[in-house]
């Protein structure tokens, strides 16, 4: 797991609080980097959070918590640090080695005490270095073991249906690039709890505690467990996400919809009265909930086949652009979503065999920054009007895949490689 921030020049000392959204946000990060460079470390980096998450993170029922505390014992980072001494009584004759590769000292780097670091430059990707992580890596395990029996940090145990969306659509795609099914189970697990216990009708709730509901919930709660629904339909294939996905946009449109610009207030119009309802179109330490709301709406426009969600993105882009244009900065979020407006392509799998299983695994595992994947069995499960609704018929029925963008369709490929290829 990723702490908030570094408090130095250096990047050793972290400020030691962990948030839920910064990891998931990172979890993310960590997959696209690695789809680009296949640099190993990004993946490890990306299983030790997710094993983080479920072994910290994770509350009875499936959903994830909000945070960890800095300190703990009154002490920041206490149960995070070492001192040279703990580091020989747990590891004996290893210490050494993990002591050289770990910049653990006697007099330490912090108040005392060391935090583990590789801050120097040490070689990881020669066959020497490869089997020399695997060592360290059992030496760390080691020493979890042991931290695992310290007084640990507070945790912030509420359940959060803005970050644990986020969370959900985090693991969802990253599952699907490093080909983690149990990432995906974990997303559903939690998925199910909010719909069950922070769902009334089709209106959701900000947070739960306890069995206590605070009701109701916020444009980002229905941004991004909307975000995380569409994530969840595209990667299984299952209505029901979709379903819950249309549910919840509606709900937002009713209630949060602010006509002066064609966002989304951050309060229902029904909530606790404030002075001012906020409207912020900025991002802070997550996406601004109408940049997230924008980028659902053209994914709702494909995936259930409906262009008046993509009207509706649209409206907002018309409203909140100028805003960007004077500080493109803050709305960075947002013109994100408009380059999907841009630059989406749809991948249409249409077929019943192994083949269409082959080429939808294939088109899932590619970034999903600009691509939306629509499972097609035949013509008839695409809008009338579909640009490749008359392609289908001529499309081997064991599976083929189409790419397309705006009115046009590619030719059929019928090969994961060449799918990748006009990718």
């Amino acid at each position: 797991g990723f702490s908030r921030y570094s408090v130095d020049e250096r990047w050793l000392v972290p400020h030691f609080e962990k948030m839920l959204y910064d990891n998931a946000q990172l979890i993310e990060l960590l997959a696209l980097a690695w789809h680009r460079t296949h640099d190993p470390l990004y993946r490890q980096r990306a299983n030790e959070t997710v094993a983080w998450l479920a072994r910290e993170m994770t509350a009875p029922g499936g959903a994830f918590t909000s945070s960890l505390d800095a300190d703990s014992e009154g002490e920041e980072g206490k149960f995070y640090v070492w001192s040279r001494a703990e580091i020989d009584d747990v590891l004996g004759g290893d210490a050494a080695e993990f002591a050289a590769a770990y910049d653990v000292t006697a007099e330490g780097n912090f108040e005392g005490h060391t935090i583990l670091n590789r801050l120097k430059d040490l070689p990881r990707n020669t066959s020497a270095g490869e089997r020399n992580e695997k060592r360290l890596a059992a030496l760390r395990e080691k020493l979890l073991a042991a931290r695992a029996k310290r007084i640990r940090p507070g945790l912030d145990d509420k359940v959060l249906a803005d970050w644990n969306g986020q969370m959900i659509a985090a693991l969802t795609r990253a599952a699907l690039v490093f080909d983690e099914p149990e990432w995906i189970a974990m997303a559903q697990r939690a998925f199910a709890f909010i719909a069950e216990h922070m769902t009334r009708d089709d209106r959701l709730g900000h947070s739960w505690r306890d069995g206590r509901l605070l009701f109701p919930g916020l444009a980002s709660d229905f941004a991004a467990m909307t975000r995380a629904a569409l994530a969840l339909h595209e990667a299984t294939g299952e209505r029901h996400y979709l379903d819950r996905a249309l549910a919840w946009q509606h709900a937002l449109e009713r209630h949060y919809a602010n006509p002066d610009n064609g966002g989304y207030f951050l309060t229902a119009d029904d909530a606790e009265g404030l002075v001012v309802r906020p409207a912020s179109t900025a991002d802070d330490a997550t996406p601004n909930a109408n940049a997230v709301a924008a980028e659902n709406l053209l994914r709702l426009a494909v995936l259930a086949g409906d262009d008046k969600w993509r009207t509706r993105a649209d409206a907002l882009f018309d409203g909140l652009l100028p805003a960007a244009a004077k500080n493109a900065f803050a709305h960075a979020a947002l013109l994100n979503a408009l380059d999907l407006r841009l630059q989406a392509h749809e991948v249409v799998v249409t077929g019943t065999g192994a083949d269409a299983v082959r080429l939808a695994t294939t088109a899932l595992a590619q970034p999903w920054l600009n691509r939306i994947v629509v499972r097609a069995p035949n013509a008839d499960a695409l809008p009338t009007g579909h640009p490749a609704r008359d392609k289908i018929a001529a499309a081997p029925a064991t599976g083929a895949a189409f790419v397309c963008a705006g009115e046009t369709c590619s030719l059929p490929v019928t090969t994961p490689e060449q799918l990748v290829a006009l990718l």
